[in-house]
């Protein structure tokens, strides 16, 4: 019954994140498609991002009901929740480390995928191989952007709105994937 309950909030967990998944795609085409926005917009639009980002992770750390799987998310909400806050009160100035901002928080959550991925192949979950793969993706994106190799021929926002848009396919493909199977992936984590 606790199990049901657990697979339930999971189910719920993960359309959340297909929801975020679709708001950050539609922010990167926002951003690609008109990188001439004021960097205050931008700011905020990300910073809002953030604040939910952390609201959902943080909720997920405190549904978890003993389940393993949501171990990390308490640590990657508070690291949301304060770049999120900065971003809303100093949209100027985080303007120009946004791009570094965006690669960290790549690289954070390619980690917490490959933790997943770890534990479905602890599991022996089929999903493993792919959530692994996302999260190694994920941090490559990450280190793409904090070494900012596009800097000559696009604008900043041009290179957020990309790896945002690059972003949000891969975590919207893999959430659909994992939201089909969840009984299964829950009985791994409990």
């Amino acid at each position: 019954m606790i199990r049901d309950k657990v697979a339930e909030r999971f189910k719920r967990n993960i359309a959340s994140s297909i929801a975020n998944g679709i708001i950050i795609l539609i922010i990167g085409i926002f951003m690609l498609v008109f990188p001439n926005l004021t960097k205050r917009i931008i700011s905020y639009m990300l910073g809002a991002l953030l604040l939910f980002n952390s609201l959902i992770s943080i909720m997920k750390y405190t549904s978890r009901k003993g389940a393993k799987l949501y171990s990390f998310n308490l640590l990657f909400g508070l690291i949301c929740l304060f770049f999120g806050v900065i971003m809303l009160v100093f949209p100027n100035l985080v303007f120009n480390h946004l791009v570094i901002c965006l690669g960290l928080y790549l690289i954070i959550l390619g980690a917490i995928k490959i933790s997943y991925g770890i534990w479905f192949k602890i599991g022996s979950d089929d999903s493993w191989l792919i959530t692994i793969t996302v999260g190694v993706m994920l941090i490559i994106f990450g280190f793409i952007l904090l070494s900012n190799p596009f800097e000559a021929t696009l604008t900043i926002t041009q290179i957020m709105g990309t790896f945002l848009i690059l972003t949000a396919v891969v975590e919207i493909t893999s959430n659909i994937l994992l939201y089909k199977r969840t009984k299964d992936i829950t009985k791994i984590f409990w």
